[in-house]
């Protein structure tokens, strides 16, 4: 074989290595020397490849994907300048734990330090952080070097997806012709089930000093830090939880970070916080824009998926909201008993199933609860349902006029906030009413009128 053939035979299994271990989806960058490389990934029909006009704009996208699957994602480049382009991404993937996989093209050795064009020094060019830098060199097809390249996809996939995810820096010098003039020889270096050629043991190791402890370590680290946590919450008079980004995906039979704070909160009695970064916080929101925006069910999806990353009480809340206007009050009730078990005690969790309550025959209960927390502002809007479904006219446009006009301080916010009252059934006996029509005049028409109807409270802070 020529030294192309050598180069792209190597290349192929390599990649191969990398969907086996279940890497979907690479980014490229333009380039001749990276020719190699791109075509390799571009190849491979189990790989989601996209292709970028430069390599800043690759290796943030690929950041963006690996964040969204927490999944590794490759990225490749040519040599030179280009290969720096990628350092504000592995930064960036170093300080958020995102496993990202740079693939950057390089000089043969013999075109190093002597001159060449568009050639740097590339040897660890992100410095601390890479997880793991290593200069691949230039090697035959052989069948040791296809057995040595998949081992090294297989450890590159590992290193950036365990413990601390973070970023592997694979370094490759390609030397001219990097077109090969003939067929590449079929393949049998990979394992013939499919399987990764290699695999590493799930023991891990104390984390170095200064890296932060991962959940996955030894059963004795793992009993010494509960230990720890355990007595911290016990000796402390009160406290409170913040969850801040969860950048790593569980894996299968992993429980996620975001499940045991909800847990720790519960048994504590502490209340949670989530970060407004946080994954199931931004699926929540964008669950919620999607079904005002007309998709209904796309969003209803997008904001179950945010209560099994993070159980948060609006989020059942707004669950309930839109499973009733489905017509499922069995879904329903369960997603208000959900919120109502993260905190039995929450003014929010007691009105919001109150205007439920209001519905269904449990008039005189609601409107104690009503009653008792008439002062709470952000509640405006379920207070109103509950006085609307009980007859008292005044009383709920009341409580909906300041919930328009006290509470929601946007402009676009509470067009929407309007347009939903205006679709909701527990307003179904004002809607006819002229009060109630010009109170909600800034609607911003976005919803459809009834039939569909939204359920109690289908808005922002229900």
């Amino acid at each position: 074989m020529t030294s192309a053939t050598d180069t792209y035979a190597l290349l192929r299994a390599f990649v191969d290595e990398l969907a086996r271990c279940g890497m979907r989806a690479a980014c490229t960058a333009p380039g001749s020397r990276c020719a190699p490389l791109v075509l390799s990934l571009a190849r491979e029909p189990r790989l989601h490849c996209y292709s970028h006009v430069d390599e800043r704009c690759a290796g943030f996208f690929a950041l963006g994907l690996a964040k969204a699957s927490g999944l590794p994602v490759a990225v490749a480049c040519t040599s030179g300048t280009a290969a720096a382009e990628l350092l504000p991404a592995a930064i960036e993937a170093h300080e958020a734990r995102v496993p990202l996989l740079l693939l950057t093209a390089d000089r043969p050795p013999e075109l190093r330090e002597v001159g060449a064009g568009q050639a740097i020094d590339q040897l660890k060019l992100y410095g601390s952080a890479a997880k793991w830098f290593f200069d691949v060199g230039t090697h035959d097809a052989g069948e040791r070097s296809l057995a040595w390249v998949r081992t090294l996809a297989c450890r590159a996939y590992a290193t950036a997806l365990e413990d601390r995810p973070g970023v592997v820096h694979l370094n490759f010098a390609l030397r001219e012709p990097l077109v090969p003039d003939e067929t590449l020889p079929h393949d049998y270096s990979g394992r013939p089930d499919g399987r990764p050629f290699a695999a590493r043991a799930h023991a891990r190791a104390a984390p170095a000093a200064g890296e932060a402890a991962d959940a996955r370590r030894a059963p004795s680290q793992n009993a010494d830090a509960a230990a720890a946590l355990t007595a911290l919450v016990a000796g402390a008079q009160r406290g409170v939880i913040l969850a801040g980004r969860e950048e790593r995906l569980a894996q299968p039979g992993e429980r996620s970070v975001a499940e045991l704070a909800a847990e720790l909160a519960a048994r504590a009695g502490w209340p949670l916080l989530a970060d407004p970064l946080s994954r199931a916080v931004a699926q929540h929101g964008l669950g919620k824009m999607t079904i005002h925006d007309g998709e209904f069910k796309k969003g209803l999806s997008l904001i179950e998926a945010s209560t099994r990353t993070y159980p948060l009480a609006l989020a059942y809340r707004n669950l309930a909201v839109f499973w009733n206007s489905e017509g499922d009050s069995a879904k329903t009730e369960r997603y208000i008993q959900k919120a109502l078990a993260l905190d039995p005690e929450d003014p929010y969790n007691l009105i919001f199933a109150a205007a439920f309550m209001a519905g269904t025959g449990h008039g005189d209960e609601a409107l104690k609860i009503a009653r008792e927390n008439e002062s709470l502002l952000p509640a405006s809007y379920n207070l109103a349902a509950v006085y609307a479904q009980t007859g008292q006219r005044e009383k709920a446009l009341a409580l909906l006029r300041r919930h328009f006009f006290e509470y929601e301080h946007y402009r676009s916010v509470r067009a929407k906030e309007m347009m939903e009252a205006r679709v909701d059934a527990v307003f179904a006996s004002l809607r006819e009413d002229p009060a109630f029509v010009a109170l909600t005049s800034g609607a911003d028409g976005r919803l459809p009128l009834p039939g569909r109807t939204m359920g109690a409270g289908a808005g922002a802070n229900r």
